[in-house]
Protein backbone atom coordinates (compact mmCIF):
# COMPACT_ATOMS: atom_id res chain seq x y z
CA UNK A 1 0.00 0.00 0.00
CA UNK A 2 2.63 2.47 0.95
CA UNK A 3 0.56 4.72 2.37
CA UNK A 4 -1.02 6.09 -0.83
CA UNK A 5 2.49 6.65 -3.01
CA UNK A 6 3.09 4.37 -5.92
CA UNK A 7 4.81 1.67 -5.04
CA UNK A 8 7.17 1.68 -8.31
CA UNK A 9 8.81 4.58 -6.68
CA UNK A 10 10.94 2.07 -4.76
CA UNK A 11 11.98 0.84 -7.76
CA UNK A 12 13.86 3.86 -8.45
CA UNK A 13 17.57 4.02 -8.66
CA UNK A 14 19.43 5.47 -6.52
CA UNK A 15 16.92 5.60 -3.77
CA UNK A 16 14.12 8.11 -3.23
CA UNK A 17 14.08 9.49 0.11
CA UNK A 18 10.24 9.72 0.61
CA UNK A 19 8.60 13.12 1.94
CA UNK A 20 12.50 14.92 2.24
CA UNK A 21 13.99 17.51 0.34
CA UNK A 22 15.88 15.36 -1.71
CA UNK A 23 15.32 16.79 -5.09
CA UNK A 24 14.70 13.34 -7.22
CA UNK A 25 11.63 13.17 -5.09
CA UNK A 26 10.66 16.92 -5.25
CA UNK A 27 10.84 16.56 -8.90
CA UNK A 28 8.47 13.83 -9.03
CA UNK A 29 5.96 15.38 -6.40
CA UNK A 30 6.28 18.55 -9.23
CA UNK A 31 5.27 16.19 -11.91
CA UNK A 32 2.47 15.27 -10.33
CA UNK A 33 1.24 18.10 -9.15
CA UNK A 34 1.74 19.64 -12.19
CA UNK A 35 -1.07 17.07 -13.25
CA UNK A 36 -3.19 17.36 -9.97
CA UNK A 37 -3.41 20.80 -9.26
CA UNK A 38 -5.07 22.68 -12.25
CA UNK A 39 -7.88 20.43 -11.58
CA UNK A 40 -8.01 21.78 -8.51
CA UNK A 41 -7.87 25.72 -9.24
CA UNK A 42 -11.56 25.93 -10.46
CA UNK A 43 -12.71 23.95 -7.64
CA UNK A 44 -11.21 26.86 -5.34
CA UNK A 45 -13.36 28.92 -2.67
CA UNK A 46 -11.61 31.45 -4.76
CA UNK A 47 -13.20 30.55 -7.98
CA UNK A 48 -16.83 29.83 -6.86
CA UNK A 49 -15.81 26.34 -6.02
CA UNK A 50 -16.41 24.04 -2.96
CA UNK A 51 -12.74 24.13 -1.76
CA UNK A 52 -11.69 26.04 0.87
CA UNK A 53 -8.62 24.94 2.13
CA UNK A 54 -5.76 22.89 0.50
CA UNK A 55 -3.45 20.82 3.25
CA UNK A 56 -0.02 20.45 2.36
CA UNK A 57 1.33 17.59 4.75
CA UNK A 58 -0.06 15.07 7.03
CA UNK A 59 0.69 14.20 10.32
CA UNK A 60 4.27 15.02 9.49
CA UNK A 61 6.00 15.77 12.47
CA UNK A 62 4.81 12.13 13.32
CA UNK A 63 7.62 10.90 10.36
CA UNK A 64 10.48 13.99 9.89
CA UNK A 65 11.54 17.49 10.57
CA UNK A 66 12.89 18.63 6.97
CA UNK A 67 11.99 22.40 6.96
CA UNK A 68 13.48 22.97 3.37
CA UNK A 69 10.87 19.94 2.34
CA UNK A 70 7.99 21.52 3.66
CA UNK A 71 8.67 25.09 2.07
CA UNK A 72 9.35 22.95 -1.31
CA UNK A 73 5.40 21.87 -0.78
CA UNK A 74 4.54 25.16 -0.35
CA UNK A 75 6.15 26.94 -2.75
CA UNK A 76 5.09 24.51 -5.41
CA UNK A 77 1.41 24.74 -4.22
CA UNK A 78 1.30 28.40 -4.21
CA UNK A 79 2.64 28.64 -7.42
CA UNK A 80 -0.44 26.72 -9.09
CA UNK A 81 -3.21 27.63 -6.68
CA UNK A 82 -2.20 31.96 -5.95
CA UNK A 83 -2.05 33.33 -2.62
CA UNK A 84 -5.86 33.51 -1.61
CA UNK A 85 -6.00 29.92 -1.13
CA UNK A 86 -5.65 28.60 2.74
CA UNK A 87 -2.92 26.07 2.51
CA UNK A 88 -2.43 24.19 5.64
CA UNK A 89 -1.01 21.23 7.97
CA UNK A 90 -2.48 18.47 9.84
CA UNK A 91 -0.50 17.07 12.84
CA UNK A 92 -1.26 15.53 16.53
CA UNK A 93 -1.68 17.74 19.26
CA UNK A 94 1.93 17.98 21.24
CA UNK A 95 4.47 20.73 21.14
CA UNK A 96 6.89 17.68 19.21
CA UNK A 97 4.73 16.81 16.79
CA UNK A 98 4.05 20.48 16.03
CA UNK A 99 7.46 21.69 15.97
CA UNK A 100 8.57 19.37 13.42
CA UNK A 101 5.17 19.26 11.33
CA UNK A 102 4.71 22.88 11.10
CA UNK A 103 6.34 25.28 8.07
CA UNK A 104 7.63 28.19 10.01
CA UNK A 105 7.37 32.12 9.32
CA UNK A 106 4.91 31.34 6.63
CA UNK A 107 1.08 32.08 6.06
CA UNK A 108 0.65 27.88 6.00
CA UNK A 109 -2.27 27.49 8.84
CA UNK A 110 -1.32 24.70 11.44
CA UNK A 111 -4.24 22.73 11.98
CA UNK A 112 -4.20 19.97 14.70
CA UNK A 113 -6.07 16.36 15.49
CA UNK A 114 -5.97 14.19 19.02
CA UNK A 115 -8.07 11.39 20.42
CA UNK A 116 -11.84 11.50 20.81
CA UNK A 117 -12.08 12.36 24.33
CA UNK A 118 -9.34 14.41 25.37
CA UNK A 119 -9.70 17.40 26.66
CA UNK A 120 -9.43 19.95 23.15
CA UNK A 121 -8.32 23.21 24.67
CA UNK A 122 -5.38 22.81 26.18
CA UNK A 123 -4.66 21.83 22.56
CA UNK A 124 -6.01 24.29 20.92
CA UNK A 125 -4.32 26.84 23.26
CA UNK A 126 -0.66 25.13 21.81
CA UNK A 127 -1.81 25.36 18.62
CA UNK A 128 -1.79 29.07 19.04
CA UNK A 129 1.90 29.35 19.29
CA UNK A 130 2.42 27.76 15.71
CA UNK A 131 0.23 30.22 13.96
CA UNK A 132 0.44 33.94 13.31
CA UNK A 133 -1.01 35.95 16.11
CA UNK A 134 -4.78 36.47 15.95
CA UNK A 135 -4.66 33.54 12.67
CA UNK A 136 -5.44 30.13 15.04
CA UNK A 137 -8.91 29.20 15.08
CA UNK A 138 -9.34 25.92 17.09
CA UNK A 139 -9.69 23.55 14.54
CA UNK A 140 -9.67 19.80 14.99
CA UNK A 141 -9.11 18.73 11.19
CA UNK A 142 -9.65 14.94 11.92
CA UNK A 143 -11.86 14.20 14.52
CA UNK A 144 -12.33 10.98 15.28
CA UNK A 145 -16.12 9.53 14.84
CA UNK A 146 -14.83 5.95 15.31
CA UNK A 147 -11.70 3.66 14.25
CA UNK A 148 -10.20 1.16 12.26
CA UNK A 149 -9.78 -2.31 12.26
CA UNK A 150 -6.52 -4.73 11.65
CA UNK A 151 -7.21 -7.91 10.70
CA UNK A 152 -7.62 -10.41 14.08
CA UNK A 153 -8.86 -7.81 15.91
CA UNK A 154 -13.04 -7.14 17.34
CA UNK A 155 -14.41 -4.53 15.52
CA UNK A 156 -13.94 -1.07 16.40
CA UNK A 157 -16.76 0.28 18.26
CA UNK A 158 -17.19 3.39 19.35
CA UNK A 159 -19.80 4.86 21.57
CA UNK A 160 -22.47 6.98 20.10
CA UNK A 161 -22.87 9.44 23.03
CA UNK A 162 -19.25 9.40 23.98
CA UNK A 163 -18.42 10.76 20.20
CA UNK A 164 -20.97 13.26 20.52
CA UNK A 165 -20.18 14.55 24.16
CA UNK A 166 -16.94 14.90 22.95
CA UNK A 167 -17.53 16.80 19.55
CA UNK A 168 -19.75 19.19 21.79
CA UNK A 169 -17.33 19.88 23.99
CA UNK A 170 -15.51 21.35 20.64
CA UNK A 171 -18.66 23.38 19.17
CA UNK A 172 -19.63 24.82 22.10
CA UNK A 173 -16.63 27.39 22.28
CA UNK A 174 -17.10 28.15 18.86
CA UNK A 175 -14.33 25.45 17.73
CA UNK A 176 -14.53 23.42 14.62
CA UNK A 177 -14.07 20.00 13.51
CA UNK A 178 -13.84 18.18 10.65
CA UNK A 179 -15.50 14.61 10.91
CA UNK A 180 -12.62 12.09 10.13
CA UNK A 181 -14.80 9.70 8.85
CA UNK A 182 -18.48 10.93 8.02
CA UNK A 183 -19.17 7.88 5.69
CA UNK A 184 -17.35 4.49 6.08
CA UNK A 185 -16.19 3.23 2.62
CA UNK A 186 -14.45 0.26 1.05
CA UNK A 187 -10.79 -0.21 0.25
CA UNK A 188 -10.34 -2.93 -2.69
CA UNK A 189 -7.36 -4.44 -3.79
CA UNK A 190 -4.17 -3.80 -2.10
CA UNK A 191 -5.80 -0.16 -1.07
CA UNK A 192 -6.59 -1.02 2.68
CA UNK A 193 -3.36 0.05 4.19
CA UNK A 194 -1.63 -1.02 7.56
CA UNK A 195 0.01 0.22 10.40
CA UNK A 196 2.94 -1.27 12.22
CA UNK A 197 2.78 -1.92 15.82
CA UNK A 198 5.26 -1.22 18.77
CA UNK A 199 7.89 -2.18 16.90
CA UNK A 200 8.99 -0.87 13.24
CA UNK A 201 8.76 -4.87 11.93
CA UNK A 202 4.88 -5.67 13.46
CA UNK A 203 2.92 -5.47 10.29
CA UNK A 204 -0.61 -4.75 11.02
CA UNK A 205 -2.90 -4.40 7.87
CA UNK A 206 -6.21 -2.97 7.68
CA UNK A 207 -9.58 -4.53 6.94
CA UNK A 208 -10.78 -4.41 3.54
CA UNK A 209 -13.64 -2.46 5.24
CA UNK A 210 -13.45 1.02 6.19
CA UNK A 211 -16.54 0.93 8.17
CA UNK A 212 -14.87 2.86 10.64
CA UNK A 213 -17.99 2.76 13.05
CA UNK A 214 -18.21 6.24 11.31
CA UNK A 215 -22.12 7.88 11.59
CA UNK A 216 -22.95 7.01 7.33
CA UNK A 217 -21.84 3.51 7.52
CA UNK A 218 -20.01 1.88 5.16
CA UNK A 219 -23.77 0.52 3.18
CA UNK A 220 -24.72 4.28 3.46
CA UNK A 221 -27.01 3.94 6.52
CA UNK A 222 -28.03 6.95 8.86
CA UNK A 223 -30.22 5.09 10.89
CA UNK A 224 -28.15 4.25 13.56
CA UNK A 225 -27.78 5.98 17.13
CA UNK A 226 -23.87 7.54 16.26
CA UNK A 227 -25.71 9.66 13.31
CA UNK A 228 -28.41 10.54 15.15
CA UNK A 229 -26.17 11.74 18.33
CA UNK A 230 -24.03 13.83 16.20
CA UNK A 231 -26.46 15.03 13.94
CA UNK A 232 -28.37 16.51 17.27
CA UNK A 233 -24.96 18.36 18.41
CA UNK A 234 -24.25 19.87 15.07
CA UNK A 235 -28.28 21.31 14.68
CA UNK A 236 -27.68 22.80 18.41
CA UNK A 237 -24.73 25.21 17.24
CA UNK A 238 -24.99 25.84 13.66
CA UNK A 239 -28.61 26.65 14.46
CA UNK A 240 -29.99 24.59 11.33
CA UNK A 241 -33.36 23.83 10.69
CA UNK A 242 -34.60 20.58 11.95
CA UNK A 243 -36.12 18.33 9.50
Amino acid sequence: DLGGFPVWLLAVKPPLKLRTSDSAYLKLVERWWDVLFPKVFPLLYSNGGPVIMVQIENEYGSYGNDKAYLRNLVTMAREHLGDYVILYTTDGGTRETLEKGTVPLSDVYSAVDFSTGDDPWPIFELQKKFNAPGRSPPLSSEFYTGWLTHWGEKISKIDAEFTAASLEKILSRNGSAVLYMVHGGTNFGFYNGANTGSQESDYKPDLTSYDYDAPIKESGDIDNPKFQAIQKVIKKYNEAPHS
